[in-house]
């Protein structure tokens, strides 16, 4: 067995060496061309989009909307839009578990405690 193993480390020994070697003269040819990091050209390809759903948003009566993200948001909608009023999707509600290894008052205050995260942040049993 040993012996069958012997030509996979050394392959991939070889494999390593060769990656090493590949940076090392790229990092060189680089070096020898006195190119700075600074002068290598990057272009911003990436649309800046800012999408808002206004669903969501009405969870949280704390977080009020700018008049400029509003204009943003607005700007982008390209389409005709939504109508405004509020249509019931259809999803599946989450199935979440708990298993208790113990019946400890410690083991109880934490499930209560969970769950009532699970309620601040939003969720409802049936509806999620």
């Amino acid at each position: 067995m040993k012996e069958t193993l012997k030509p996979l480390w050394l392959i991939s020994l070889l494999i390593s060496l060769l990656i090493i070697t590949a940076s090392l003269l790229l990092l060189a040819s680089d070096l020898a061309q006195r190119r700075s990091t600074a002068s290598f050209r990057i272009d911003n390809v990436v649309p800046q989009l800012l999408d808002i759903n206004k669903e969501v948003l009405n969870r949280y009566p704390k977080w009020k909307m700018t008049e400029k993200l509003q204009e943003m948001s607005e700007k982008q909608q390209p389409g005709p839009q939504a109508s405004e009023q509020a249509v019931e999707k259809k999803t599946v509600p989450f199935r979440i578990r708990m298993v208790l290894y113990s019946e400890t008052e410690f083991a109880e205050r934490s499930r209560d405690g969970y769950l009532e995260g699970l309620r601040k942040a939003g969720l409802e049993p049936g509806r999620d």
